[in-house]
Order: C-alpha cells, then sequence, then structure tokens
C-alpha cells in the first residue's frame, strides 16, 4: 500500500513540476507557428549601452519639456474636477 502512494506522490509531482515549466523547457522545438514568434529570446546582440550606433537615450529639447508639463497641468486639472 505505502508503495502505491509513494509511486502516485512521485508521479504527481512530476507532472505538476512539468506543468509548471515554460514551453521552452518543456519541448525542443516550437509545436505552434505562435510559438515560432519569441522562442528564442536570447538577444542577438549584447545590450552594451555605450555603443551610440545601438543605443538612443531619451532627448529631451524645448517642446517637449514645454508639452510635458502641459499634459500634467492638464491631467491635474481634469483630476480636480
Amino acid at each position: 500500500m505505502h508503495s502505491f502512494y509513494s509511486n502516485f506522490l512521485d508521479t504527481f509531482l512530476e507532472v505538476i513540476t512539468k506543468a509548471h515549466r515554460t514551453p521552452v523547457e518543456k519541448f525542443e522545438f516550437p509545436l505552434t507557428s505562435n510559438q515560432d514568434y519569441g522562442w528564442n529570446t536570447r538577444p542577438l546582440i549584447d545590450g552594451q549601452r555605450t555603443d551610440p550606433r545601438l543605443h538612443h537615450p531619451r532627448q529631451n529639447s524645448e517642446v517637449t519639456k514645454y508639452m510635458d508639463v502641459a499634459w500634467r497641468v492638464k491631467e491635474q486639472s481634469e483630476n480636480m474636477n
């Protein structure tokens, strides 16, 4: 009797563990065409922030600073009413 429960528990734990894995961990290749997108999530190149060809930080001009303040004021005035 003890052997039955032990085997049942082992099988149950194996099923639960496999259910919590991601598809990439479960299968070697994608099973559906939708899984093709995003199957390989490793970046193609290193995300170095020092290379100006690849890194474009946000830059604010006078216009964007003005509109940022204008939208913030508008949102605050709408939330007050």
